[in-house]
């Protein structure tokens, strides 16, 4: 049975879909068309159980949560190949670590922690952009994450809670050693070639002469025009065809360049709101620093 060699563990919305791209890139990288597959997280669990908005359920609840299905996402793939896969809930989840752990043992593993505060606030304006947040205002969308939290939502929804980072890399440190486990940050995302190169030396792979690293995909933002932006976006099938027969390079370019026309900057977050945010995360922030050995003051600010 052929599982991943490698796992990107998240965060969500700090440029894991992005990366996705960049190293699909690589002739000796496989990674399956289903991004989230939420296995690690979410094992043996019926994902129709959660709550969420629109048609969020839909778009998740098909994820093979079974060891045989997700294993057949990886099968026939050459020996010389490494095999990845990109979970942004894998990082937060209590579970994961240990099922990592059980399934996977020498399995490398990537991160990308974006400031937390600047996470929380994207992650709403993700769900909001698609439809699947009913809650117009971010204040009060935090205000109602405990009892959303009680209410079983799936844990996309938990926007404050999602950005303890040194809470859940301990969790991953307790039973990997240091040397399986690497952590970027957004803002290394800033000079990519160089991110993606170091990710293919930590794989052991040989670099690419040529890395096209210039689209960004799956960015948040307000649609110019909702009706219209929902229906291109909801055409599974079709998007699904013009996958199939593009290269990964043309994809996600054609994705980025629609995200781009037809979608336009979220307004800024209310300063007292990122005030909130910042008292909420700074014991957090001060644990990670010393946890990942990377100037972190800057979240603080």
């Amino acid at each position: 049975m052929r599982l991943p060699d490698f796992l990107i563990i998240g965060t969500a919305k700090a440029g894991t879909t992005s990366l996705f791209y960049y190293l699909l890139q690589h002739p000796r990288i496989f990674m399956p068309s289903i991004k989230e597959t939420f296995f690690f997280s979410h094992a043996g669990m019926n994902l129709y159980d959660f709550k969420s908005y629109g048609d969020f359920q839909k778009s998740v609840a098909a994820s093979p949560t079974d060891v045989s299905k997700y294993a057949s996402l990886f099968e026939n793939i050459p020996a010389a190949t490494l095999c990845g896969e990109a979970g942004t809930m894998y990082l937060a989840s209590e579970s994961a670590p240990r099922r990592i752990q059980e399934y996977i043992p020498q399995a490398k593993l990537i991160a990308i922690l974006r400031n937390p505060v600047e996470r929380a606030y994207s992650n709403y304006q993700f769900l909001r952009r698609d439809g699947h947040e009913p809650i117009d205002s971010f204040e009060k969308a935090l205000d109602a994450e405990a009892q959303r939290i009680k209410e079983n939502w799936f844990p996309t929804y938990y926007y404050s809670e999602l950005g303890f980072y040194a809470r859940q890399l301990k969790r991953y440190y307790a039973i990997f050693p240091s040397n399986q486990i690497r952590i970027f940050l957004y803002e290394d995302l800033q000079t990519p070639d160089k991110m993606v190169s170091d990710i293919f030396n930590f794989l052991g792979l040989p670099g690419l002469p040529e890395l096209n690293t210039s689209a960004r995909v799956n960015i948040s933002g307000t649609p110019r025009i909702p009706g219209l932006y929902n229906s291109i976006k909801q055409t599974t099938r079709l998007k699904s065809w013009i996958r199939s027969i593009m290269q990964t390079t043309y994809w996600s370019k054609l994705r980025a360049n629609f995200e781009a026309v037809m979608l336009i900057p979220s307004p800024r977050m209310a300063s007292a709101t990122r005030q909130r945010l910042i008292d909420l995360y700074q014991e957090d922030i001060q644990a990670l620093q010393g946890l990942i050995n990377r100037d972190l003051s800057s979240w603080s600010k």
